[in-house]
């Protein structure tokens, strides 16, 4: 018999933490050991995936800002954040001390531990203050680590998690550019905080894959090292486990009661314009949809030295060669390498199409360079070209210009088409911004339908960065540094769509004061877990020892979770939800007036329309009664509710589904097995 990776959480653990214990077991040993006292629970671990300068100014975070705040100022200061990631590169300039930057907190448990090419001697200083590896959980199911493509450190291979880290808290670096593009000051959001690296994903042919059992003994060492906030980049696409099988919502939700912060990447999917493939959906974590920012890298493709197209690339020097359309080289033109005819591209510019056999720009490129191309040109709909630091020069065009192209090849006859790749520098404002990426994840959750994700946008497109030197590219996004105010904040969104961007795109100035907050407890969020139908028992194996978990004797739904947007994915009847809020604005004596923006089709009533606070952090409950006046349309609208005292302007936003057609009957709280 097969033997399975099994992760058994223990009840008796240092600091009253989760402590995991792997085990490798055959399944005939599963059951009786479920009788040891000890065992809390036994879990199959899983594999998940990576979601993989300017973007600060553009979010309204510059370095020099007149009439900011002296918290503002203070750029994170003392503030230690978790990477759950792919390691770390420590010699990048992103993480060298910044001037003036005080001891390593006193709080602070964490360490730096030595491994290959790794030596925290050298590599861990004032800014890097932890960097730990976990590799079991990933070598017992997948095998020995390719000690060929991987560091046996916290030292980064892939780059994934030394970009993310240095674009969150990355010390400032001037003089910041790629060969010349995007040329600028590099920094973090806060630069002046600590960081902490937990490498969880390694390399395997190329994905970085990250093991549940690996990622759950980061969190218990990053609780208790004494973290702030964790950032993680990884997760699984739907369907979706239940929570109380998951360990990184399990972990998240330990992080919550000790009141650290976590906040995860939505997903990046080919398929992700499609609803509901939103991947980290735990209302006790913020999860954050992609966006682009206002700066494209703009690249010229001559023709025959006369006709001139514009594409996006990261190219940094004139590339020539001689036009070839895919079918030359490809069978039925799909650009994948086992698609290709042995037919040598040699001295050719390949022109491939997103469209023909649905391949993604990186299956193209690998195709090219085993045809021995010397350059791609990608045609994709406009809103997926992401330029990257690519194996081979490749430019990224609309489809427009790439039927304009193959048709120019086609006038040509036999007529051999030459091709130079002229690189831009980078020009900025040039682009609608903010637009969510087209491989961000939309919700609604298909776990948790009453609970908005994601939560918010921010910058995850052509963003430059940390990358280690032995090998510059990062679609996950960041938020990092306002995690833990700007989920209460007000802000307009640029999108009329919340399951794209949540409440809006990140606003860090406004996230500092956000005037009202919708706080959560651990209580709110058990009661939550009971509405969705998890049992006592299978609430217990979530929370940390000690905490109660009773769940009330009716239940109400879920829409009521004080949560900073309001959705009902079923409104049949008049159904009214309430929300309280604080007051953490400089007015003690704070007057708030209540405006709604209806979604079609449903009427929207506040009550009261006036919150009238009498001091700092006082709270008022208000209630929002919804009532449906068309049919069912089988579809989603939009609103919102914002509470204003003149100054701010507290948003959250409306997603109802109108489902009151006769045959129409109430969701039933599914039972998790």
């Amino acid at each position: 018999m097969e033997n399975i990776i099994l992760s058994i959480s223990c009840s008796c653990h240092l600091q009253s933490l989760s402590r995991g214990i792997l085990f490798r077991i055959t399944l005939v040993n599963i059951c009786p050991s479920t009788d040891i006292g000890e065992v809390v629970s036994v879990f199959q671990s899983r594999l998940f995936e990576l979601h993989t300068t300017r973007s600060w100014d553009f979010v309204g975070l510059p370095l020099n800002n007149g009439g900011v705040t002296p918290r503002q100022l203070a750029y994170g200061s003392d503030v230690i954040v978790g990477i759950f990631d792919t390691g770390i590169w420590p010699e990048s300039p992103s993480f060298s001390e910044e001037h003036g930057m005080g001891p390593i907190p006193s709080s602070w448990k964490g360490k730096c531990v030595r491994g290959e090419n790794f030596d925290p001697a050298i590599a861990c200083n004032r800014k890097l203050i932890g960097a730990r590896y976990y590799l079991t959980g990933l070598e017992h199911q997948l095998g020995p680590l390719n000690s060929d493509s991987e560091y046996r450190s916290p030292r980064d291979w892939v780059g994934h998690g030394t970009h993310t880290a240095s674009t969150a808290v990355g010390s400032i670096v001037h003089n910041a550019n790629y060969y010349g593009i995007g040329q600028g000051t590099a920094r973090g959001g806060a630069p002046r905080a600590r960081v902490a690296i937990y490498k969880t994903c390694w390399n395997n042919n190329n994905v970085g894959t990250c093991s549940e059992a690996d990622v759950m003994a980061a969190f218990d060492d990053a609780l208790r090292d004494g973290v702030h906030l964790i950032s993680a980049s990884f997760g699984r696409a739907p369907p979706l486990a239940p929570f109380f099988k998951s360990q990184a919502d399990i972990g998240s939700f330990h992080a919550m009661q000790l009141g650290v912060t976590v906040v995860f990447s939505a997903g990046n999917e080919n398929s992700a314009p499609n609803p509901s493939l939103v991947q980290n959906v735990s209302p006790w974590s913020i999860s954050v949809a992609a966006s682009s920012i206002d700066r494209t890298f703009p690249t010229k493709i001559v023709l025959d030295a006369n006709l001139t197209f514009m594409g996006e690339s990261l190219v940094i020097s004139q590339v020539n060669g001689l036009l070839a359309d895919a079918g030359s080289h490809f069978i039925n033109r799909i650009c994948s390498p086992d698609k290709w005819n042995n037919i040598s591209a040699s001295g050719k510019i390949v022109l491939c199409f997103s469209n023909v056999g649905l391949v993604p720009s990186e299956l193209a490129i690998a195709a090219v360079q085993k045809a021995y191309g010397v350059g791609l040109i990608f045609a994709e709909p406009l809103s997926r070209q992401i330029p990257d630091v690519d194996d081979i020069p490749t430019v990224h065009v609309d489809l427009q210009q790439g039927t304009r192209i193959r048709n120019y090849l086609g006038l040509a006859r036999r007529r051999p088409v030459s091709v130079q790749i002229i690189p831009g520098k980078g020009v900025i404002r040039k682009s609608p911004a903010p637009a969510v990426a087209y491989f961000s994840c939309r919700g609604p959750s298909s776990l948790s339908p009453d609970i908005l994700k994601p939560d918010i946008t921010a910058p995850g497109v052509n963003i430059l960065a940390a990358w280690p030197s032995r090998a510059v590219n990062n679609n996950g996004p960041y938020m990092e540094d306002t995690a833990s105010e700007v989920m209460m904040a007000g802000g307009s969104t640029k999108s009329s769509d919340p399951f794209e961007v949540g409440a809006g795109h990140i606003n860090p100035t406004k996230a500092m004061d956000p005037g009202l907050v919708y706080d959560m407890k651990t209580t709110d969020y058990i009661i939550f877990l009971c509405n969705s139908g998890y049992t006592q028992d299978q609430i217990a194996l979530m929370v940390r020892p000690g905490t109660r978990t009773t769940c009330p004797h009716s239940y109400a739904s879920n829409s009521n979770l004080n949560y900073p947007a309001i959705t009902v994915s079923n409104l049949q009847t008049t159904t009214t939800v309430k929300r309280t809020v604080r007051n953490v604005g400089w007015n003690r004596n704070a007057l708030y007036f209540a405006r709604a923006t209806s979604p079609h089709g449903v009427d929207v009533y506040i009550w009261p329309k006036i919150l009238a606070f009498s001091w700092f952090r006082d709270e008022i409950t208000y209630y929002v009664t919804l009532s449906p006046r068309k049919v069912s349309s089988g579809r989603y609208d939009f609103g919102e509710i914002v509470w204003s005292d003149g100054f701010h302007n507290v948003r959250i936003p409306l997603a109802v589904c109108v489902n009151n057609t006769d045959h129409a009957t109430a969701a039933a709280a599914h039972q998790w097995s």
